[in-house]
């Protein structure tokens, strides 16, 4: 049961489009089941290894460098699924690489290719809405 409701609201997640919309706000119910505060911290740990300070917390994860632009990259596993961080190039025309441009640590979460959040100087997104198929 535990498994399934956080696979459930992953695939929520990664069924939402690549474009932040709206943040996401969850009724999750009391239990101990993950919620999107967990994930929410999951998602801070790796922004802060990766861009921050490197600092190796209970969980630690690889974090390798894109072969062309040489921008931190992180693939981790959060309830069973597969969650990439990638640190944001300032070299694009978004809000975020503004943010970056100023100096801001910018780092965008996806699963399955879909953008699913980002993190900034310490802040997490979830970004909403969905897909129209």
């Amino acid at each position: 049961m535990l498994a399934a409701k956080a696979a459930e609201a992953l695939l929520f997640l990664a069924g939402l489009g690549a474009k932040m919309l709206a943040e996401v706000r969850y009724d999750w119910p009391m239990s101990s089941e993950p919620r999107p505060l967990e994930l929410d911290e999951a998602l801070l740990s790796v922004w802060k290894q990766a861009l921050v300070d490197g600092k190796k917390g209970e969980v630690t994860y690889p974090v390798r460098s894109t072969p062309k632009r040489a921008l931190a990259q992180v693939d981790f596993e959060f309830a069973g699924q597969q969650i990439r961080g990638l640190e944001q190039n300032p070299r694009t025309g978004s809000r975020w690489a503004d943010l970056a441009r100023q100096g801001a640590k910018v780092m965008q979460f996806l699963i399955g290719g879909r953008y699913i959040a980002a993190v900034c100087d310490g802040k997490v997104t979830h970004f909403g809405g969905w897909s129209k198929k």
